[in-house]
């Protein structure tokens, strides 16, 4: 209590009182839509694949994002990056679990994580923990001779992936301003 009066809890976007994100910047948070979106690559496009995905095939078999890198998400995402404010973890994963619902993909018998040498705080790993919790799946980090026969969700990838899963799917915080 006394703590809260010395350093009271602001909201990381607004920074009005009260919460981490108050309800106003909370009710800013959406979901990137599905539709109007390149299957594959979740770039915007009026067609179901769009020209690079028609031109060049990937290892996923579909990518998606959150948000647009904007507003409160992301100052949101921002914070995560950091690793400055690790209990917004569990509210990103809850929103990983709804754009998997509201994409209708294929349910993952696996969440994995790159962990490459960009994560300092060990935030990608928490998150992909996270949503193994939410998913009740199992959380690993990427190796290359896993998954034979698995449905994969790579949780942020970054680099080169050189499993071959039965399906892999990747989930992005936000869409990189080449994808939009």
């Amino acid at each position: 209590m006394i703590l809260d009066r010395i350093f009271p809890r602001l909201c990381l976007h607004c920074q009005s009182p009260g919460h981490r994100l108050c309800p106003e910047c909370l009710d800013l948070l959406e979901l990137l839509p599905p539709t109007g979106r390149c299957l594959k690559c979740f770039r915007e496009s009026q067609e179901a694949l769009c020209r690079p995905c028609r031109k060049r095939p990937s290892i996923f078999h579909r990518r998606a994002a959150l948000f647009e890198p904007e507003g409160p998400a992301l100052d949101l995402i921002s914070r995560f990056w950091k690793g400055s404010d690790l209990p917004l973890i569990d509210l990103l994963a809850s929103f990983i679990a709804l754009q998997l619902d509201r994409l209708k993909w294929e349910w993952p018998d696996v969440i994995a994580y790159d962990g490459g040498p960009f994560q300092k705080k060990n935030t990608v790993p928490a998150l992909a923990k996270a949503c193994g919790e939410i998913l009740q799946r199992p959380t690993v980090r990427l190796k290359e001779d896993d998954f034979p026969r698995k449905v994969v969700l790579v949780i942020e990838p970054r680099g080169e992936i050189a499993i071959f899963p039965k399906r892999l799917y990747a989930m992005h915080l936000f869409l990189s301003t080449q994808d939009r």
